[in-house]
């Protein structure tokens, strides 16, 4: 950036000597209006060149800027690519409602950063998703809060079978229904959200039969 300053400056300090001294020699010169004109046409020409060579500096940096943003995405993709891996993994894997929030927004935000770089020109390969990534991941997560649900359900049925007091169970119950509405708050906007929501209203209906039968 300096070296294009630095140019520029140059290049305003060698216009105004180039046109001091024609105007100079417009003045006190002898020589016919031809060689004037001669002159004149030395000046833009030498105005044309400085021009140029400041494009070619411009390229040239360009091409430099280039290749120290390849240096850095070298050093900077291996861990956008693991915690975008990482993360995928773990939405497919863990039993943890908080993980899965979490790490879905890991997914889109590595994602948008590939893309980013792809869109400047960087040598990455992206694998697309013919719905589009974000609408996958999306699809995906909706998937995965149902089954953390029904896994926290099934987990929610063992632990207050072995429970004695009612206090205890109580708390159970209300834990498990905090889990639900913060499931169906955490869907994502896709096409198969409705149908999580009503796999999502089966699974409080059961806690509240549950319920009941404990309350009587």
């Amino acid at each position: 950036m300096w070296i294009g300053i630095f140019l520029i400056v140059m290049f305003v300090i060698a216009i105004i000597i180039i046109v001091s001294y024609a105007i100079s020699n417009s003045k006190y010169s002898d020589a016919s209006f031809d060689n004037k004109g001669k002159d004149i046409n030395g000046v833009m020409k030498d105005l044309i060149n400085i021009k140029n060579g400041i494009a070619n500096v411009k390229e040239g940096n360009a091409a430099i800027q280039r290749l120290i943003d390849i240096e850095a995405l070298k050093v900077e993709y291996p861990s956008h690519e693991r915690i975008l891996n990482d993360s995928i993994k773990l939405i497919e894997t863990t039993n943890n409602i908080d993980v899965l929030i979490s790490r879905h927004k890991d997914v889109i935000n590595e994602w948008t950063w590939m893309e980013e770089q792809y869109q400047k020109g960087m040598p990455i390969r992206l694998q697309q998703e013919p719905c589009g990534f974000s609408v996958a991941a999306n699809r995906v997560a909706n998937f995965h809060i149902v089954r953390i649900a029904n896994y926290q359900f099934n987990k929610f049925k063992t632990e207050i079978s072995m429970l004695k007091s009612y206090k205890a169970i109580e708390k159970r119950f209300i834990n498990m229904f905090e889990l639900i509405e913060k499931c169906e708050s955490s869907l994502k906007h896709h096409e198969n959200k409705f149908e999580a929501l009503d796999e999502l209203n089966d699974i409080r209906f059961k806690v509240e039969v549950l319920f009941q039968d404990y309350k009587q």
